[in-house]
């Protein structure tokens, strides 16, 4: 690891920062305990003959990270007010496969269902093959000698200027920005082998204009409005099945299916909010944001395997190949606080907050052969909203050696996003389902005492108690009705998890740390 920064004045106006930082992992916190492995696929094109390949194990410790970041800031300053920020910015992410970490903790029998040899003994251990040679040098987006990979790469540039008159301020924000991910993946616990490849890529325009009044008086307001042009495309080849097709369009041989999809979205938003100080120790804000959204996407599955159109459906299909989606989406989202400050070193305050998540389209579902009934439905989803209160504390002791941070809130989600796989017309699905409710408690400490220049000690308590309202859910393959599958909604089975606690949101949390850095000599520091 090691970064380097170097700044300098480029004149009376200018100056210019630049910033390195890289970091190679050696090994990692993960040990593959798997063995070479056998792939024979069957050619559908010759009459299913068989021919056996050989999936060598990824790496024995993984993820082995590497990272490069970089950027550039030039900066303006007049003096009389008006100044101005250039940055530019790119990152570079690189680990052994997207599936370093699937690690098999906990099931019935002591195995994996799929495969009896892959043993749920947790202890950081996973089994991870490479593609077989042949096979990656045949398949798009796999590295030619057959390695997992994940490759992040991002850039980005922004451009801020500020003008501050004697009244108002006036500020406007430029950006654009692209990120790409590519990877090559082990993703199963079958013996049989299930790898991946996929190539997704973001980019996005936006401009940002905002006023802010700065009058001598107990009333001020900032407004503003923004625009953001987006862009997402995605394309992703799964192999399983043990199945091949020598008579297939370049690259996708030994694909079962293969994904193309892509949506354009559009933003309009504007904000206001009104800033009044009631009493020299007492300030309310209150505002609200209107946003107005179109998305247009597609999805199609350019390749299906000859033996597997009964399940995926492929772009040639007479009827459904192309999925479509054009979505308008407008949302209202008020927000109020007030606070209180008894004295410098102490502020309470209340809030009631609203939120808003976009909704859109799928880009990574599937196009299911088992879905006859408009199909391009299941991969649209709505908004998801949220809503609720939240009230706090704010406190720098002991002569400001001691920040202690408390606060309590109750938020309500409704039309949440759900993710999940639907095993009865096998196809990944995001809709929206029912409400929850989360509630709790956030503690953050941080205290750096005098005594001790350049050592702070950090630590956060969170308990938060998040349960479903409503939730008519999926039912998990193979689940019975005394196991809650119970329901049935559009002659699809279900089960009620209303009153539930929802999915990835653990009641305590805690962290610790501790940071300490000290000068060796006029120019250089340690810590």
């Amino acid at each position: 690891y090691g970064e380097a920064i170097y700044s300098t004045p480029l004149g009376d106006n200018w100056g210019l920062r630049l910033a390195v930082r890289g970091s190679k992992m050696f090994g990692g916190w993960y040990r593959n305990a798997a063995g070479s492995q056998n792939y024979p696929t069957l050619d559908v094109a010759k009459g299913f003959v068989s021919t056996n390949h050989v999936a060598a194990p990824s790496a024995a410790d993984q993820p082995q990270e590497r990272e490069l970041i970089g950027r550039a800031t030039l900066k303006y300053d007049g003096g009389t007010g008006l100044t101005a920020t250039l940055k530019a910015s790119g990152s570079w992410n690189d680990t052994i496969g997207n599936g370093w970490n699937y690690s098999a903790v906990r099931c019935p029998t002591g195995a994996t269902a799929l495969n009896p040899a892959y043993k749920c003994d947790g202890g950081f251990k996973i089994y991870q093959n490479n593609f077989p040679v042949d096979i990656a040098q045949a398949t798009p987006f796999a590295r030619s000698n057959g390695d997992l990979y994940n490759t992040y790469k991002s850039w980005q540039v922004t451009g801020t200027v500020n003008y501050d008159m004697e009244n108002v301020t006036l500020n406007s924000v430029t950006n654009y920005n692209w990120n790409n991910n590519k990877f090559g993946c082990d993703c199963d616990f079958l013996g049989g082998g299930v790898w991946a490849t996929e190539n997704a890529s973001y980019h996005a325009f936006s401009q940002e204009l905002r006023a802010q009044t700065k009058f001598d008086a107990p009333v001020n307001v900032m407004f503003g409005g923004l625009y953001q042009k987006t862009k997402r495309t995605f394309f992703q080849a799964v192999l399983f099945a043990n199945l091949e097709n020598s008579a297939a369009p370049t690259g996708m041989r030994y694909v079962a299916y293969a994904k193309d999809s892509a949506t354009d979205g559009e933003t309009w938003s504007a904000y206001g909010q009104l800033m009044w100080k009631i009493a020299p120790t007492i300030e309310a804000t209150a505002g609200a944001r209107y946003t107005h959204e179109t998305k247009k996407s597609f999805f199609t599955q350019p390749y299906v395997n000859p033996a597997l159109t009964g399940i995926f459906r492929p772009q040639s299909a007479a009827a459904n190949g192309t999925l479509t989606g054009d979505q308008t989406f407008n949302d209202w989202s008020p927000d109020v606080t007030i606070s209180w400050k008894p004295t410098t070193d102490v502020m309470l305050y209340g809030a009631y907050k609203t939120a808003y998540k976009s909704g859109g389209f799928s880009n990574s579902a599937i196009n299911s052969s088992l879905v006859t009934v408009n199909p391009s439905a299941d991969l649209a989803f709505n908004p998801e909203k949220g809503r609720g209160f939240e009230a706090g504390i704010k406190t720098t002791l002991f002569d400001r050696q001691l920040r202690a941070n408390l606060t309590l809130y109750s938020y309500k989600y409704t039309d949440l996003q759900i993710d999940f796989f639907n095993a009865q017309v096998f196809a990944y699905v995001t809709y929206n389902a029912g409400a929850a409710r989360s509630k709790g408690a956030e503690l953050e400490l941080e205290y750096a005492p005098r005594g001790v220049p350049g050592l702070t000690l950090r630590g956060t308590l969170n308990y938060n108690r998040a349960r479903y309202i409503n939730f008519i859910a999926p039912c998990w393959s193979g689940q019975s009705i005394a196991a809650g599958c119970s329901l049935k909604v559009n002659g699809i089975e279900r089960q009620d998890l209303s009153g539930t606690p929802t999915s990835a949101a653990p009641e305590w949390t805690a962290t610790a740390g501790v940071s300490y850095e000290t000068d060796i000599g006029s120019n250089l520091k340690i810590g």
